[in-house]
């Protein structure tokens, strides 16, 4: 993703670090901004429902193919975390 130098020296001012900023472009819902462009967001509902998946997703795991196909998934026990250093 390119960023304007004025994007850029927004985001300073704000504290916008570059983790947000994927978040953001990653699970934003777009709305119309005018002139082509979208802004670009995550509002209450969706990043409650976004933290609940993420709870959901503690402690489970996935095992992945060298040709990135899901060959399993797994809860993960005391016992995994100790063979696997997790």
């Amino acid at each position: 993703m390119n960023f304007s130098r004025h994007a850029q020296i927004r985001a300073r001012q704000r504290g916008i670090d570059e983790l947000t900023v994927e978040i953001l472009n990653f699970f934003g819902m777009d709305s119309t901004a005018g002139d082509g462009c979208v802004v670009r967001s995550i509002n209450e509902r969706q990043f409650k429902e976004m933290i609940n998946a993420i709870q959901k997703a503690k402690n489970k795991s996935l095992i992945i193919g060298s040709d990135n196909t899901v060959i399993s998934i797994q809860h993960n026990t005391k016992k995994r975390r100790e063979k696997y250093g997790k």
